[in-house]
């Protein structure tokens, strides 16, 4: 497997909830996780590669915040990667729709509830327990 390519997801939180995509792909119909995708890190830097692919998969600029938590994945790459995120200005959501087949903000419990990769999943769950700290605020 290539080890200059990870994925990286980013965790976008609003009034207490954390934005999930549903996942289009045949291979993984129906499964949700935050917006992800695969980047090269002989072309990019992590940063820069998750700015590029938050921006085609929301439509909107980011600024990465904090690396959360980096996990095997599940399809694609070795690694990914869970930062932290916040959008570099109040504009609307556009989902890009290639792989993706819907998206919505979900509470914490309605999150780990859902159809879920295993590294989103632990991630999630560590969340919960205050493993990881973010401000779901």
């Amino acid at each position: 497997m290539d080890t200059n390519k990870i994925g990286v997801a980013g965790v976008l939180v609003n009034e207490n909830k954390i934005l999930m995509v549903e996942d289009s792909r045949p291979e993984v119909r129906g499964f949700w996780g935050p917006p992800h995708g695969v980047i090269f890190l002989d072309k990019e830097t992590e940063e820069e590669g998750l700015k590029r692919k938050m921006l085609q998969e929301i439509g909107v600029g980011i600024i990465p915040l904090k690396k959360l938590y980096v996990d095997k994945a599940d399809t694609k790459t070795k690694d990914i990667s869970f930062w932290l995120i916040k959008l570099k200005e109040n504009k609307p959501l556009r989902m890009e729709k290639r792989g993706n087949l819907a998206f919505n903000w979900f509470s914490l419990d309605e999150a780990i509830n859902l159809k879920l990769f295993s590294a989103t999943k632990k991630f999630l769950k560590l969340v919960k327990n205050e493993s990881i700290e973010i401000d779901l605020a």
